[in-house]
């Protein structure tokens, strides 16, 4: 890679979280990383290439290098909302997505369940919906 930093797989699985849902805890990358410790020195590095941005409350989210890398890779990149109204609401739907990455549930935020021609009178009534996988048998 041209920054002189080998991704690794599990950067890419945080960047792509980080693109479909704009944050992530320091806490929850584990559930990305499945370690304890070993992720916060992986983003320390991805921080200082421009991957990840350090957020306040130990939340990151994409840097420029990650959103570039994502969108040459035909990755989804969503905009990161700066409004701090908002920010609460972001940092439930990114916990609840980051805990069920290894479970057999599905998380489907919010934005991606509504139309984007159609207003909505439901705005901010429902975070997302999460379904249960069941395994063939």
């Amino acid at each position: 890679m041209r920054s002189g930093m080998t991704l690794q797989n599990r950067d890419i699985e945080l960047l792509i979280f980080l693109g479909k849902y704009k944050i992530i805890s320091l806490d929850n990358a584990r559930y990305i990383y499945e370690t304890k410790t070993y992720q916060e020195k992986r983003i320390v590095l991805l921080a200082k290439h421009d991957y990840v941005r350090r957020l306040k409350h130990r939340y990151i989210t994409l840097g420029s290098k990650g959103k570039e890398y994502l969108l040459e890779s035909g990755f989804e990149v969503r905009n990161h909302c700066r409004n701090e109204n908002n920010m609460e609401r972001l940092n439930i739907i990114s916990d609840i997505a980051s805990c069920l990455i290894q479970d057999n549930l599905t998380f489907t935020p919010s934005w991606n369940m509504k139309k984007e021609d159609e207003p909505t009178t439901y705005s901010r009534r429902y975070i997302g919906n999460l379904d249960y996988n069941e395994e063939n048998k």
